[in-house]
């Protein structure tokens, strides 16, 4: 299974601040994911495509890093899913 959720829509231009809609649809997300305990997945981290640096975000990488780390702990904490479940990987555009 493979499902995308845009970046556009998960974060604003040079945030790792998960929306107020992404959070609307990580729970439905979550619903799949809760309904399928044997399911491990993976959550990958992408950057805009503007160059960014910031007293909180080095780089790109470091931004897709911390969008990754922000969906993981959402699925986690908002939602009740293990940890153990979900590897993030991160890439840079």
């Amino acid at each position: 299974m493979f499902i995308s959720v845009s970046d556009k829509l998960l974060f604003s231009s040079g945030s790792y601040k998960i929306t107020p809609r992404a959070k609307e649809v990580l729970e439905k997300v979550a619903l799949i994911l809760n309904a399928q305990n044997e399911i491990q997945f993976m959550v990958e981290g992408h950057t805009d495509n503007k160059p960014i640096k910031t007293a909180a975000i080095k780089d790109n990488w470091d931004l897709s890093v911390l969008r990754a780390s922000s969906v993981v702990r959402s699925l986690q904490n908002d939602f009740h899913i293990a940890p153990q479940r979900m590897t993030m990987i991160v890439t840079e555009r």
